[in-house]
């Protein structure tokens, strides 16, 4: 296959993931302030947006990686992709609590496959020498829809509101798709697979005590990360640091913007170097570094510049994809590929889907020290403090998993 027809079709994915990635940090991050006043929700309401997409997204990883390794990446692609669309068309149009959480849910099914089979399509065409950089790649292009759901989206919400915002993001989403399908049918990647061994890896890669050392400290430190760039991070900085609405989406958008940068060198440095454990633990202790960082400035209320310091490392710590896959891969056969990466996606989001739901039990924990400033929910800092204490002993327990973890054994990456 020419190479130009590789990258159009490396470009068309990354569409669909760009469109995955700005639905998880623009529910509930950027719009919480709006859909909160809209529906009357609580804190724990607001969490449930987000814990709804994560937990059907995680639930679903296994499912994603079973179809890519049987049946193809494509056709799950095309699949996901569609429902991914109808889902984010009619979120915003949602006019109670029930269709908004119902609406959340389909968003969440047709992000759940792109990942995996993104991953699995990018391996099959490139192969393992080129694969860490075109995964690079299609994630820096991909988590350009996170940092398009910050600070850019937020000043679109404030132009047209948040329903009629995402209802043209999502039109875009869907033009994204059909592109995306047209590249893929063209260069046969959708025609029908034989199914081979469905569901035979997960005995396997389950067994494998350093690939779930591996998943224990990435679904630890990618579950902080996310926490704060797309559910309480903006909040945290409205209602402690007073900051207001677009300069806080300013600093969700620099973290998103350090982690697409580093995703992009880690992924060149993970071509060029077969080492993968220096950087799941260097990964594991900045993200440690980070949380003790947010709960000391949240004690002390410290400057802005502090804490922005904090979420520029926070983005840098929790975007080691790059290694978190090859590694993954490289524990396991190559045929095992997707079936790996399914799982492990199953517990990163499993725990972030928990993280997120704790996080807003806990600040509706503290309700006594809520105040109403402009219609909006006022946290008080020692409950944001609660959040970081707990995030910080989670990131103690990733380090100790990242420690343990050894490099890929010669055995797996020649199966």
């Amino acid at each position: 296959m020419r190479l130009s027809i590789r990258i159009a079709i490396l470009l068309g994915v990354s569409g669909l993931y760009f469109m995955s990635f700005f639905h998880r940090v623009a529910v509930p991050g950027t719009v919480s302030d709006d859909v909160q006043a809209d529906f009357n929700l609580s804190a724990s309401g607001v969490a449930a947006l987000g814990s709804i997409y994560l937990f059907v997204y995680s639930g679903l990883q296994p499912l994603a990686g079973l179809l890519a390794d049987a049946w193809g990446p494509g056709r799950t692609l095309l699949l996901s992709g569609l429902l991914l669309s109808i889902g984010g068309l009619l979120f915003p149009q949602a006019e109670s609590v029930t269709t908004l959480y119902l609406t959340r849910g389909l968003v969440g099914v047709g992000a759940a496959f792109i990942y995996v089979s993104m991953l699995k399509e990018f391996d099959e065409l490139f192969g393992e020498r080129s694969f860490p950089i075109a995964l690079g790649v299609g994630i820096v292009l991909g988590y350009a829809g996170g940092l398009f759901g910050t600070l850019p989206f937020e000043r679109l919400m404030a132009h047209q509101g948040w329903r009629q915002a995402l209802q043209m993001v999502a039109l875009g989403g869907t033009a994204a798709w059909v592109l995306a399908m047209l590249f893929m049918a063209g260069a046969g990647r959708l025609k029908r697979r034989r199914c081979e061994r469905f569901g035979g890896w997960v005995g396997h890669v389950l067994r494998n005590r350093d690939y779930l050392a591996l998943t224990a400290s990435c679904s630890v430190t990618y579950a902080i990360g996310f926490l704060l760039q797309a559910t309480i991070g903006k909040k945290f900085l409205q209602d402690v640091c007073g900051i207001s609405s677009d300069q806080a989406a300013g600093f969700t958008f620099a973290m998103m913007l350090a982690c697409m940068t580093s995703v992009f060198l880690s992924s060149l440095v993970a071509q060029r170097t077969r080492r993968r454990r220096p950087f799941v633990i260097l990964a594991a202790v900045m993200i440690l570094a980070a949380s003790l960082m947010l709960l000391i400035g949240a004690q002390f209320v410290l400057s802005r510049g502090y804490f922005l310091g904090c979420y520029i490392l926070l983005g840098a710590a929790y975007s080691f994809t790059v290694f978190y896959a090859t590694a993954a891969k490289e524990l396991n056969p190559r045929e095992a590929a997707g079936t790996a990466i399914g799982l492990m996606n199953a517990g990163v989001y499993l725990m972030v889907a928990l993280l997120t739901a704790v996080s807003g039990v806990v600040l509706d924990a503290y309700a006594e020290g809520v105040t109403q400033i402009g219609g909006q929910r006022v946290y008080p800092p020692e409950a944001y403090r609660a959040v970081f204490a707990l995030c910080a002993l989670m990131a103690l327990v990733s380090c100790g998993c990242a420690w343990s973890v050894r490099e890929g054994r010669p055995s797996a990456l020649r199966a």
